[in-house]
């Protein structure tokens, strides 16, 4: 494991649905990178974010995050370090039905640890125009608006590693270019790393680190 990694994928290896998905896959990704997965659908970008993230575990190798081990520890101790070390957007989106836009930033606050930064959580409502959405149930946001609102709960406590799964899928192109203006702000703010799939090649234009995962050769 390179000493400057935050992100070490170790010979990894994983099946799903019975297929292959990943098979002897190594990757180091450096404190500060902009990494970006690229490929057709199927071939692991959703699967190698979820091992990242500690959502899944590999049948064979290891993955070391925070020089933590996902493998060793248990899944509240996962929890706990996606809490208080990552921002993460899944294709789920996952906020919280039962609280409002700002509760789900609030509650990200809290698992995090960190003081509530209320002019924060308005500023980056304002920003991503959710401004006047706050009060909103995640089920009463539109297609467009509840993407926007899960990146706003992934930066809110401004996390050392934004990892996001096609998190601009369903945005128009002044939204995808908002949000990703926006993440790399703070990437540039706070020494953010940032781990990103896509299919867009005008996102993936704008990283520094292209990584493309081959269809029907698993790597």
């Amino acid at each position: 494991m390179p000493d400057n990694a935050v992100i070490s994928v170790e010979s990894v290896g994983i099946s799903r649905a019975q297929r292959a998905v990943l098979q002897d896959f190594t990757l180091h990704i450096s404190a500060g990178v902009h990494q970006v997965i690229v490929g057709p659908s199927g071939v692991g970008k959703s699967t190698l974010l979820g091992l990242i993230c500690g959502v899944l575990t590999p049948q064979h190798g290891r993955v070391i995050v925070f020089d933590k081990d996902l493998a060793s520890l248990n899944a509240a101790a996962r929890d706990k370090l996606r809490a208080t070390h990552m921002g993460v957007v899944f294709q789920t989106l996952g906020l919280a039905s039962a609280l409002s836009v700002l509760g789900n930033l609030s509650l990200a606050q809290t698992m995090a640890g960190i003081q509530h930064d209320d002019a924060f959580a308005t500023a980056l409502l304002s920003d991503l125009g959710l401004a006047d959405r706050g009060d909103a149930k995640p089920r009463h946001l539109s297609r467009g608006e509840a993407p926007r609102a899960a990146i706003a709960r992934a930066l809110i406590a401004r996390p050392k590693l934004f990892v996001a799964d096609e998190p601009t899928a369903s945005l128009d192109p002044h939204w995808r270019d908002t949000v990703l203006d926006m993440v790399f702000a703070q990437a540039a703010r706070d020494a953010m790393t940032i781990v990103m799939s896509t299919h867009d090649q005008a996102i993936a234009d704008r990283f520094g680190a292209v990584l493309t995962l081959p269809q029907g050769q698993p790597s």
